[in-house]
């Protein structure tokens, strides 16, 4: 999902299901670097991309987590259970 912000932001959101703190590898930090360079260069407005994750059980803090990830959203703070 992607959002454009009024504040001249555009949200990507990546959704992850997992049964424990979802934990970015490596290799997955190449793809999603990926995506964003590649959705970067689609778009024709220069205008800052933040990842947000959104994930069942929370974002395991890591190296690759803490220089991609600038939102985290867990599946509680959308629905109320």
């Amino acid at each position: 999902m992607v959002i454009e912000r009024g504040d001249n932001v555009i949200d990507i959101f990546e959704m992850k299901y997992s049964g424990s703190p979802f934990a970015i590898t490596k290799k997955y930090s190449d793809e999603l670097n990926n995506k964003i360079s590649t959705f970067r260069a689609s778009v024709k407005k220069r205008m800052s991309i933040h990842l947000v994750v959104v994930t069942s059980d929370g974002l395991q803090q890591n190296e690759y987590a803490a220089s991609l990830v600038q939102n985290t959203i867990l599946l509680d703070d959308l629905f109320c259970i």
